[in-house]
């Protein structure tokens, strides 16, 4: 992917294009939930061709926090159950892990909402559970499916640079092009084919 690079923590990088031109496929590889058979592709100081299923495993869920377009939450628990389970192997004990989810929780503006189920919730409220869980273990990288899938522009831009404060470098999907307006770098795709890389800011 010539002319894709990302040095530092805490950039924001959007990734746009038309439906079918292959953001939601780019951005799985880059999150390591699937591998190219082509090219090379590095992070954290790893060329990830070389790597091993268990060893992607290890790097994906220490160093990576998803927000998926469609959240990915069960149904059946609550919000805090909901960002607890990342840390089902955590050698933190329950009662650690629960004040964390609802600490983070509440930093996403939903101290209210703990114990309500996802279908008691807003899909703007949905989306703010989803990335609660996403944070659990500090992630270097934080990948959004979809930025624009539930929440308000204006939101959606300060969620996104929210975490690239804090020190994370986030990659988003958006058929909106507005969304990163004040992306450090934004990605063009075309029918499966990068197009265009530019700095928006």
């Amino acid at each position: 992917m010539p002319g894709a690079k990302v040095d530092e923590p805490g950039q924001t990088i959007g990734i746009v294009g038309s439906t079918g031109s292959g953001k939601s496929t780019l951005l799985h590889i880059l999150g390591l939930l699937d591998v190219s058979d082509t090219g090379s592709f590095q992070l954290l100081g790893h060329e990830i061709g070389s790597l091993s299923d268990n060893a992607l495993a290890v790097l994906r869920n220490s160093s990576i926090g998803f927000i998926f377009q469609h959240f990915n939450l069960l149904a059946r628990a609550s919000a805090e159950e909901n960002v607890v389970l990342p840390m089902f192997y955590s050698a933190d004990t329950v009662r650690q892990n629960l004040k964390k989810a609802r600490q983070l929780l509440r930093e996403v503006g939903l101290g209210d909402r703990l114990t309500h189920r996802p279908n008691e919730l807003s899909g703007g409220q949905r989306q703010r559970v989803a990335t609660a869980r996403a944070l659990v273990h500090a992630p270097e990288l934080v990948v959004l499916d979809d930025l624009s899938s539930a929440l308000d522009v204006e939101t959606e831009l300060q969620l996104w640079h929210n975490l690239a404060d804090a020190g994370m470098t986030v990659l988003a999907v958006s058929h909106r092009a507005v969304a990163f307006d004040r992306a450090d770098q934004v990605l063009r795709l075309d029918a499966g084919r990068l197009v265009d890389a530019y700095a928006a800011t």
